[in-house]
């Protein structure tokens, strides 16, 4: 486990604005392909899904790994049969989600530059890989 309080203080402060980065992260074809597709509405609802991913996605530096697999696959299982999903081109979602493991990767780097000498290099390595590691599951479970 890779416990680290301050860590997931600093991600759980910067989710929100971390999970509203993707929509403006799209290139002008991806946004001008969603707004054929969605609603405002449904747009929201994925982004608070988004939302909900990162919070959890935080919590892996704070539980246990088995707790942390079990309440991620809960949050799998339960947009699998969302609609907002479901409709969604996979495109699309591979893309969102590897947008946001980048924004998360680039706030872990941010925090580490800010607290470099109270943590190792092989400190953000470790947070980085946990990070792929569970955004390859996640992308895989689509």
């Amino acid at each position: 486990m890779l416990t680290n309080q301050h860590l997931y203080e600093y991600l759980e402060d910067n989710a929100h604005s971390l999970a509203d980065n993707w929509i403006e992260a799209l290139d002008q074809g991806d946004k001008d392909d969603l707004s054929v597709i969605y609603t405002t509405a449904l747009i929201r609802a994925i982004q608070t899904k988004n939302n909900e991913l990162h919070g959890l996605l935080a919590r892996t530096f704070t539980e246990d790994a088995a707790n942390f697999q079990k309440d991620l696959d809960n949050w799998l299982r339960t947009i699998s049969t969302e609609i907002e999903y479901l409709q969604t081109p996979i495109h699309f979602i591979i893309s969102a989600f590897y947008r946001l493991q980048g924004n998360y990767i680039e706030a872990i780097n941010t925090f580490y530059q800010s607290n470099c000498t109270s943590y190792s290099a092989e400190d953000l390595y470790a947070w980085t890989t946990s990070i792929y590691t569970h955004m390859e599951k996640i992308i895989l479970a689509f």
